[in-house]
């Protein structure tokens, strides 16, 4: 069931507000990010690929949507979440500089990801998410800053991406 294409007016502007202020210190960079959420866990059942929540139950989006399926549960898990604390403009405040400050300051995140009470709190999405951080997170964030700085996402393995 896709809650956002639900009918009322409650659903068409669950993505319309801007919570950059509070955005949560752990989403991945880029355009979804929660601000703050409320305490229900209900992301993680929607978007399981792309949100988790940290040890205090709030959400966050640990990485972005990938293909058109896991944007429809991203966009779910925006229209689902109480507090309407998602937002989709995070490409009008991430730059490459923010960008490259947010990836030196990874390993607070993933010592926070080792917590046992985040750990307790999420069912594995930690771990995916350190996972992830370890690996293909790297490129990922590699291929947004060339869009920040270019306005388009780099043709597969033709330019050279900028260094974080």
């Amino acid at each position: 069931m896709l809650y956002f294409w639900e009918p009322g007016e409650a659903n068409k502007t669950f993505l319309d507000k801007s919570h950059w202020a509070y955005k949560h210190p752990f989403n991945f960079p880029g355009p979804f990010y929660a601000g703050e959420s409320d305490t229900c866990g209900t992301g993680i059942d929607q978007a399981p690929a792309n949100v988790v929540i940290d040890s205090m139950g709030c959400e966050y989006v640990f990485r972005q949507p990938a293909d058109y399926y896991e944007l429809l549960c991203v966009l779910n898990a925006a229209a689902i979440e109480v507090f309407d604390s998602y937002s989709s403009d995070g490409n009008h405040h991430w730059t490459y500089q923010a960008c490259r400050q947010w990836w030196r300051n990874r390993s607070h995140l993933l010592h926070d990801l080792s917590r046992p009470e985040t750990i307790a709190a999420n069912n594995g999405q930690a771990q995916r998410y350190a996972e992830y951080l370890r690996g293909a997170a790297e490129l990922d964030l590699r291929r947004y800053c060339y869009f920040l700085e270019n306005g388009v996402y780099p043709p597969a393995g033709l330019v050279a991406l900028p260094v974080l």
